[in-house]
């Protein structure tokens, strides 16, 4: 029978609109599959333990293969008949590898628990069979291992340890049943890794990507076919596909730019740690050594040509000899790796001022400073103190406004104004009757001299001076005036002397 004119329109537009639709399922069908795949590849190494999205995905492919019996009913042609008869193969192949996955998810479910099951059980053999327990964890850490990555000889070396301890014998027969529960338990869960992994091969062996590729192969055909008609598409194809890989060509060169500059920013980074005056070490959230200048490797002498990619666990193991960690008050802290600021006494007197801190990602940033120094003139700073405090000399300190700000015991006695009634008071309130102004005068005089040039041009800095002492007592002392000064010669107190 011939078809109308009319009729040519509609069965060219039918046929475009077959295609299109079965060019959106084999989408739709690859991204599932692919998405099936991912799916089984999670619980097969039981990093899938909610199953939901497993159901999602295969809800849809039983939809999917609705829509495309759908579609694919009508079929008369020779072509989209060997087309339809392709995907029934596939489909075959599908149902094959969703009961296999159904039987990957009960295997896997068994294997999980069971490994999360042998260390509580093992927990009971630690008090009374310490050394066997350490071997039953050792065992329960190789299985872990073969779980993640199972290799033959991980499989052989498990089983020859497992034959190994099963010749144990406990002299308490609790125990003993214990431990063959135990290795029960392992060859049970060794059993059942294997079976998982049999399982996977046999998934994996369903050739659904080879009945896809013969789909799509016959609807590629189908579409040569019905595109050799119209050329002009074709060349707006071959546009397109240009557009596409110059745009491809583009994103490159900015991939290879933004590389390129965050090569430039590293490399700045690593001479400005370089160049810090203090010490700087960064340790990414595995514990791994990043970037690192050589101050850090200078204020701990033993690492000297060892600092190069040392993990944070093996520092802290060699520190652990070298090093007492005290807090910002000079007290022992026990936790190996403090957070915050807290000080390093090392083995040979050096002081350090630590600080740890943890980054966004999970890392650590040290940074060091060396306050040697700064604990020296600490301890000389308490050493005047206790020699100004045992001293025979009265001795006060005022500051540049002759307001007093230090009185010594000795003073206490002396005058028998305490501490607390003479400081944040001028000298002058100690002033007795027995000097004339003239007198004073030439105290205030050698005072300034003292306070601008740190000496007195006249012989007679040290007078004597009549104060009333506490209560109302007179009493005759002869004073030196001084002049105290910081390292840059900055006037700071002045102290009067019995």
């Amino acid at each position: 029978m011939l078809l109308g004119d009319s009729d040519v329109p509609k069965s060219i537009t039918r046929s475009k609109t077959r295609l299109t639709e079965i060019s959106q399922h084999l989408l739709h069908l690859k991204k599932l599959d692919a998405s099936l795949d991912r799916d089984m590849l999670s619980i097969a190494s039981f990093l899938m333990v909610q199953y939901d999205p497993l159901v999602q995905t295969s809800s849809r492919i039983k939809a999917l293969r609705k829509e495309v019996d759908r579609t694919t009913q009508d079929f008369e042609d020779e072509h989209d008949l060997t087309l339809r008869d392709r995907f029934e193969i596939y489909w075959q192949g599908m149902d094959e590898k969703l009961t296999l996955l159904e039987k990957i998810k009960f295997q896997a479910a068994l294997v999980r628990n069971g490994i999360h099951y042998l260390p509580i059980i093992a927990e009971e053999l630690q008090v009374t069979e310490p050394v066997t327990y350490e071997a039953i964890l050792a065992l329960i850490n190789q299985l872990y291992t073969y779980h993640l990555f199972a290799t033959d000889t991980q499989f052989s070396v498990i089983k020859q340890t497992l034959e190994d301890m099963k010749k144990i014998v406990l002299p308490v027969s609790e125990s003993q049943k214990l431990l063959e529960q135990i290795l029960f338990h392992v060859d049970s869960n060794l059993l059942g890794v294997t079976k998982l992994g049999s399982l996977k091969k046999s998934y994996l062996a369903v050739p659904s990507n080879k009945n896809f590729e013969d789909i799509h192969a016959k609807h590629e055909d189908n579409r040569i076919a019905e595109t050799a008609r119209k050329r002009q598409l074709i060349m707006l194809l071959a546009v397109a596909v240009f557009i596409l890989i110059l745009g491809l060509w583009q994103l490159v060169k900015s991939l290879h730019d933004a590389h390129q500059e965050s090569n430039r920013s590293w490399y700045r980074l690593h001479d400005a740690v370089s160049n810090l005056s203090e010490a700087f070490a960064l340790f990414d959230s595995d514990g791994n050594l990043v970037v690192f200048n050589r101050r850090f490797e200078e204020l701990y002498p033993w690492l000297k040509e060892r600092v190069e990619g040392i993990s944070l666990n093996e520092l802290q193991a060699v520190a652990g000899g070298h090093v007492k960690n005290r807090n910002l008050e000079g007290e022992p802290i026990i936790d190996s790796l403090p957070k915050g600021q807290y000080l390093e006494e090392l083995e040979n007197g050096t002081w350090h001022l630590a600080s740890n801190n943890r980054t966004t990602e999970g890392g650590l940033v040290c940074v060091r400073s060396d306050i040697t120094e700064s604990k020296r003139a600490e301890a000389d700073l308490r050493k005047l103190g206790r020699v100004l405090e045992q001293s025979p000399a009265s001795v006060l300190i005022t500051n540049t406004d002759g307001v007093i700000e230090y009185v010594n015991p000795r003073f206490e006695k002396v005058s028998g104004y305490s501490a607390k009634e003479a400081i944040g008071k001028n000298p002058r309130f100690l002033q007795g009757g027995d000097k004339t102004k003239l007198d004073y005068q030439e105290i205030k005089r050698v005072f300034d001299l003292v306070m601008l040039f740190g000496t007195s041009e006249s012989p007679k800095s040290t007078r004597p001076l009549t104060a009333y002492c506490a209560p109302t007592v007179l009493r005759t002392s002869r004073f030196r005036i001084a002049q105290t000064q910081q390292a840059a010669g900055a006037l700071l107190h002045h102290d009067s002397r019995k």
